[in-house]
């Protein structure tokens, strides 16, 4: 069931993601270029710790991942990372929207959270907490004229397993679905080749 998320507020999931859970963030706009400085989605477990921080920030095509301890005696953040996004989609993403995933893939050996722009595979992150995510956070810095994503943003997850087979295996693989068609497009007309050169 979808839930509203509004900027500056946070939500309690109704049971907790843990692997095998997909929460998606629904925006229908991507405005890096004039939106808020910077733009937070934040997942926290049981104990308070932030999980994961993705961050957009303004006049960057790239998105920030972090992961803070809530009881530290310093600032309790971990190591930033972060990966490009392509200009290409981000233009496409600014007029049509995207939906932001967050797959946790974690094992009993490690916690491990795959996030995805679409179906397409942006980045895997390690956060140093286990535990499920329980709330989900929304922040931003002041805006100038609009927001960088939807407010509200439309917040939903899902077991992985309930996905339709495409969507389950662009996430699983790692590669977005228009790949994969590509990919079998590709194959289809080497074996017809192979089989007429017979």
């Amino acid at each position: 069931m979808a839930t509203n998320l509004t900027a500056g507020g946070n939500v309690t999931l109704n049971s907790p993601a843990g692997p095998g859970m997909v929460i998606v963030f629904k925006t229908n706009v991507l405005d890096i270029a004039g939106g808020a400085k910077a733009t937070h989605l934040d997942l926290y477990n049981n104990n308070g710790d932030t999980v994961l921080r993705m961050t957009i920030r303004r006049g960057q095509n790239r998105i920030f991942f972090n992961d803070r301890a809530h009881q530290s005696l310093v600032d309790g953040w971990g190591q930033e990372k972060s990966v490009d996004l392509s200009p290409v989609d981000v233009e496409r993403w600014h007029h049509s929207g995207v939906s932001i995933s967050v797959h946790n893939c974690s094992t009993y050996l490690a916690g491990r959270y795959q996030i995805l722009f679409d179906l397409t595979t942006v980045f895997y992150f390690a956060p140093r907490f286990t535990g499920s995510t329980t709330i989900i956070g929304y922040s931003t810095t002041s805006t100038l004229f609009h927001w960088t994503l939807s407010n509200p943003l439309e917040v939903v997850s899902y077991q992985l397993n309930t996905l339709p087979f495409t969507e389950r295996q662009a996430i699983t693989s790692g590669t977005s679905v228009e790949f994969r068609i590509r990919f079998f497009i590709t194959h289809e007309r080497i074996v017809s080749l192979l089989q007429v050169q017979q």
